[in-house]
């Protein structure tokens, strides 16, 4: 749990300055290339996000949470104005789960990246946080987290392992509405709001 605060810690951080770097335009990578260490595109087709794809329940998890986390600083608005202490309080529900999220995380990147997992690791999570900062969607990403955000913490227990994935393409649906062609999904893209399946 230790590793999870500091991590959240460093990438709390790291959504601030992407947010407040890019309230006038759309996000930039701003991460320094790794030498050696070639990630994947950030889009494959249209109606898909490739940095979203191919990951297991756990890995949706946190990136769902990244995506949360991003809401949590930018949804600030009286409608929204419940986001952040949401995702404060699903942190604290579902801190067991999200600690095994970020292990799975981790463990991938260790994975494919060796000994330079941790540049790596650092340069995607950049990416991913820079994608869910982009002013464009914000409103739609807002909407998105107040209901997600709901669900979590509310009653009824939420299984994590497949509702990951749904709520993960709930979120992806207004960035991918900034894109052209966006709502054109060729052969054997990710139709929006399609569950992303673990493999």
């Amino acid at each position: 749990m230790k590793a999870l605060r500091e991590a959240g810690t460093i990438l709390l951080l790291g959504a601030a300055f992407a947010l407040a770097s890019c309230a006038s335009r759309p996000p930039v990578e701003t991460a320094r290339p790794v030498p050696g260490i070639t990630l994947p595109p950030l889009t494959e087709a249209p109606g898909a996000m490739a940095i979203n794809q191919g990951l297991n329940a756990d890995e949706m998890l946190w990136h769902l949470r990244v995506a949360l986390n991003v809401a949590a600083l930018a949804c600030q608005d009286a409608a929204h104005a419940t986001v952040a202490s949401q995702y404060n309080a699903m942190l604290d529900r579902h801190k067991t789960a999200l600690a095994a999220a970020y292990d799975a995380e981790v463990a991938r990147f260790r994975q494919q990246y060796g000994a330079a997992w941790q540049d790596a690791f650092d340069h995607h999570q950049t990416r991913l946080y820079n994608l869910f900062a982009d002013p464009r969607a914000t409103r739609g990403l807002c909407d998105q987290a107040l209901a997600i955000g709901e669900q979590m913490n509310g009653a009824a227990p939420v299984p994590l392992a497949t509702f990951a994935g749904t709520a993960l393409a709930r979120i992806e649906q207004p960035f991918l509405a900034t894109r052209p062609l966006a709502m054109g999904v060729p052969p054997g893209a990710t139709p929006l709001g399609t569950p992303h399946p673990a493999p």
